[in-house]
C-alpha cells in the first residue's frame, strides 16, 4: 500500500510542477507580451459545431432480452471471464519499470482498474446467476433516460467573457496569475516526500 501512496504522491507532484511552471509561463508572456497572448487567443479561440445528431446520443439500448433469457448462462460467463482476470491481476508478476515513473505510474494505475472492473464483473455475474430477480429491479432503479440536448447545446455556445477580463486586464491578470504559479512552485517543491 505503500508503494500506491508514493506513486499517487509523486504523480500529484509531477503533475502540480507541469501545471505550475505552465502557469508562471503563460503569466510571463501575458505581463510581457500581451500582443503575443492575444494572438495565440485568436487562434485557439475557434468554435467548431459538432453537429452531432441528439438521437444518435439518446438511443434506447436494451440488454433485458440477452440478460433475460439465459440468465444462468450469461452470469456464468461474465462471473468465470471476471474471475480468470482477477487471477491473472493478482498473481502474475509485475515488471519492473526502474527510472521510468510515468511508465510505472500508467501501468500500475490500468492494473488497479482492471482489478476493480473484473471484481464488478464478478459481482454482477454471481448476482445474475443467484439472483436475477434482484438484478432487474437494479436495473430498473438505474436504467433511466436523460436528455442530452440541453448538454450538447452547452458545449457548442461560445462563452468569451473570460478571455475578455483578462486580455483587458493584461499586466494584473499576469501578475496574479505569477503569484499564484509561484506559490504553487514553491509549495510543490517544497514538499520532500
Amino acid at each position: 500500500m505503500d508503494t500506491i501512496v508514493e506513486i499517487l504522491l509523486r504523480s500529484s507532484k509531477i503533475t502540480t510542477v507541469i501545471v505550475g511552471i505552465s502557469g508562471l509561463v503563460l503569466s510571463l508572456a501575458l505581463v510581457f507580451s500581451n500582443d503575443a497572448v492575444r494572438r495565440i487567443s485568436a487562434v485557439l479561440n475557434r468554435q467548431f459545431k459538432l453537429g452531432l445528431p441528439s438521437r444518435d446520443l439518446n438511443r434506447q439500448v436494451s440488454l433485458d432480452t440477452i440478460f433475460g433469457w439465459f440468465p444462468t448462462l450469461s452470469g456464468t460467463l461474465i462471473a468465470g471471464a471476471s474471475l480468470a482476470i482477477l487471477v491473472f491481476l493478482f498473481l502474475a508478476p509485475m515488471p519492473s519499470y526502474t527510472g521510468k515513473i510515468l511508465v510505472a505510474i500508467g501501468f500500475e494505475s490500468m492494473s488497479w482498474l482492471a482489478r476493480f472492473a473484473a471484481l464488478l464483473g464478478l459481482v454482477f455475474g454471481l448476482l445474475l446467476v443467484f439472483s436475477p430477480d434482484h438484478l432487474k429491479r437494479i436495473n430498473q432503479v438505474l436504467n433511466r433516460w436523460h436528455d442530452t440536448d440541453a448538454v450538447i447545446r452547452k458545449m457548442e455556445d461560445r462563452v468569451v467573457n473570460f478571455d475578455a477580463l483578462v486580455l483587458n486586464n493584461p499586466r494584473i491578470s499576469g501578475t496574479i496569475g505569477v503569484i499564484m504559479s509561484s506559490i504553487l512552485l514553491i509549495l510543490t517543491l517544497g514538499i520532500n516526500r
